[in-house]
């Protein structure tokens, strides 16, 4: 897979090790990373990426970040997100759809949520990476 950064000025974060879809976590950083990617702050994301906070956690209403950052429209985050994931998972294409294709308590995944609330860029950006 390759890395995606087109037209978005997106800082290329080092690669950590291979994280699982994991259950919902209830830690600070997570906590912080899951309400930070629903406001679009992509430099405290990135931080916190760096710093190895688990991207693939689930929230409140089992939402994952790159569902957070979906339901508010932030395609740069959104961007950020699946970047992450893409390099992570480059060797286990089944573990990136998993994260891609993740749904919430309600049962909608990023790309649901993507065409509900009318983010087309998002949705588009999503199918060129799997999204069912």
């Amino acid at each position: 897979m390759q890395t995606l950064n087109k037209e978005m000025k997106i800082p290329v974060l080092p690669v950590a090790k291979k994280l699982p879809l994991t259950d919902r976590i209830d830690n600070a950083e997570t906590h912080k990373l899951l309400e930070m990617s629903r406001l679009g702050r992509t430099e405290v994301v990135c931080s916190l990426l760096t710093a190895g906070v688990d991207f693939t956690a689930k929230g409140m209403e089992g939402r994952t970040a790159l569902i957070n950052a979906t339901v508010t429209g932030r395609i740069a985050m959104v961007w950020l997100l699946v970047d992450k994931a893409m390099r992570l998972y480059e060797f286990h294409p089944e573990s990136f759809q998993a994260y891609i294709n993740a749904k919430d308590d309600h049962g909608n995944s990023a790309f649901e949520y993507a065409k509900m609330n009318g983010f087309m860029p998002i949705a588009e950006l999503l199918v060129e990476c799997g999204a069912k």
